[in-house]
């Protein structure tokens, strides 16, 4: 009686696994391959279409390339896990190996409705085009993080609650320290401090710098560290644009705070009107520091290289 157990366990074993290698169905557009299992047809359409548009939109900044992207849509949490390995979380919906050109995503069936399922692709595929354009050992994590979600349009709002809550907690990261406050890839948090803040700078810079310059600083980290590329094609000192960004950061947290309603309650604003009381006084007293100096009343933290 056992030994029939053990075969039916083990013929059953050899059917899920078989299942999962049958031979997949593929959807091909230019250099892009998607693979997939044939109850995810229409899922593997809306990647069809996703990557399509946007290659077509971020096609003159971050150009795809000629080298294949392979896309692998997993129809079961168990194909994930084994396809992903250490990142086959139940949390992740997505794994870029950008190095490789490749892409696995969770069907959408395996997502919660809530989910943005093309944002996710979006998300995944810029990490490739910035593989592609730009030295990703050079570029800052919160700046690598904060482009993909920027361009895939996720945590518009959030980030700016985020935002808002670091900053009345006095819980922003400065640059240099901020990209050791990611966690690993895959355990992270949905959405995080980290994330709130890397989307929120890289949306800043962005806004500062121009769309031109902005991405002629990502594609700069190919000749040069971050810090001299921003410096080299945006004409920005680190230290600068540190600064310009905390300075940035009253208007998004009085929306924040009023936005979020009972997320920080009334007592909120008072708290705003203090942090921009008290950042006018210190304002003054750096000021009158560096008439006394005779230097640039400012900070300079360079950041290291990377």
């Amino acid at each position: 009686m056992i030994f029939r157990w053990c075969i039916g366990f083990l013929l059953a074993l050899s059917w899920q696994l078989s299942a999962e290698e049958m031979p997949l169905e593929r959807l091909g557009w230019k250099n892009v391959t998607i693979q997939y299992h044939a109850d995810d047809a229409e899922a593997a359409q809306t990647v069809a279409d996703t990557i399509e548009q946007a290659v077509a939109e971020f096609g003159v900044e971050l150009p795809l390339g000629a080298a294949p992207v392979e896309i692998r849509l997993a129809t079961s949490m168990e194909e994930f896990a084994r396809l992903a390995g250490p990142l086959g979380l139940a949390h992740v919906g997505g794994v870029a190996h950008s190095s490789e050109g490749r892409i696995l995503l969770k069907s959408p069936r395996l997502r919660s409705i809530t989910e943005d399922f093309a944002g996710t692709v979006r998300h995944e595929l810029v990490h490739i085009l910035l593989y592609r354009n730009a030295d990703t050992r050079r570029l800052p994590r919160w700046l690598n993080e904060g482009t993909a979600m920027m361009l895939a349009n996720e945590y518009r709002w959030e980030s700016n609650f985020h935002v808002a809550r670091l900053v009345l907690t006095n819980s922003l990261q400065k640059p240099d320290r901020l990209d050791g406050a990611f966690a690993l890839p895959g355990h992270e948090m949905a959405f995080g401090n980290a994330y709130a803040q890397g989307l929120s700078m890289t949306r800043w810079l962005r806004n500062h710098l121009g769309e031109e310059n902005f991405w002629a600083v990502i594609r700069g980290t190919r000749e040069f560290p971050f810090d001299e590329a921003l410096k080299h094609f945006g004409g920005l000192e680190s230290a600068a644009f540190w600064r310009g960004y905390r300075n940035s950061l009253w208007l998004v947290t009085l929306v924040g705070t009023l936005a979020g309603g009972s997320l920080f309650g009334p007592a909120a604003v008072l708290v705003v009107i203090g942090y921009w009381r008290l950042r006018r006084k210190n304002r003054k007293i750096l000021r009158r520091w560096a008439a006394e100096e005779g230097i640039e009343g400012s900070e300079q933290h360079p950041w290291p290289p990377y």
